[in-house]
């Protein structure tokens, strides 16, 4: 009886195991690229005393389904600092081109299987506004940000990001993201 119920015991395992494996979800596939745009919409690190510029964060889902994009934590989102010209560390807090962050936010914003959601906001918001090129919905409030002087910049931040697909929920590991650039 005992030399039965090994072999019977075995086949159950295999078929339970292979039920609980089967289902396993696909990791989440998505891509991120932080980057400054000049005026004229191409990336720079160098700009012109006066000059108005855009952050511009993608996210990118490469996944094969739909993925909603529920948040980040981070106060640092686009902020600027200004660095010191001996040492290259930041010194002094400029600000940030935004007030706050997702306010039209209703259960995550959706990133179609191969598309990308772009957040993007000029440092000066004027003569843009909501809507206009460059210029995510995502943000509520502007900040009147006088062009920057002339000198060397750093902008950059941390954090997760939350995501769900198929009622799941995701969290990706913390990520960094920093551009240094200057004014002339």
């Amino acid at each position: 009886m005992l030399n039965l119920m090994r072999p019977l015991t075995l086949i159950l395992l295999i078929i339970l195991g292979s039920f609980s494996c089967s289902d396993e979800a696909e990791p989440l596939a998505v891509t991120f690229e932080f980057k400054l745009l000049g005026q004229d919409g191409v990336q720079s690190t160098s700009f012109s005393q006066g000059e108005n510029f855009v952050f511009s964060f993608s996210i990118t889902n490469n996944s094969k389904n739909t993925i909603m994009f529920q948040s980040m934590e981070t106060d640092d989102f686009f902020k600027v600092y200004k660095l010191d010209s001996n040492e290259g560390s930041p010194i002094i807090e400029i600000g940030k081109p935004y007030v706050n962050i997702f306010c039209t936010y209703q259960n995550g914003y959706p990133i179609e299987a191969g598309e990308s959601l772009k957040i993007e906001i000029p440092w000066t918001p004027i003569p843009w506004e909501i809507g206009s090129p460059y210029f995510s919905t995502i943000f509520c409030g502007t900040n009147d940000n006088p062009p920057l002087t002339t000198g060397s910049y750093r902008t950059g931040f941390k954090t997760q990001f939350y995501f769900t697909r198929d009622g799941s929920q995701y969290i990706t590991p913390e990520k960094s993201f920093e551009i240094d650039f200057n004014v002339q």
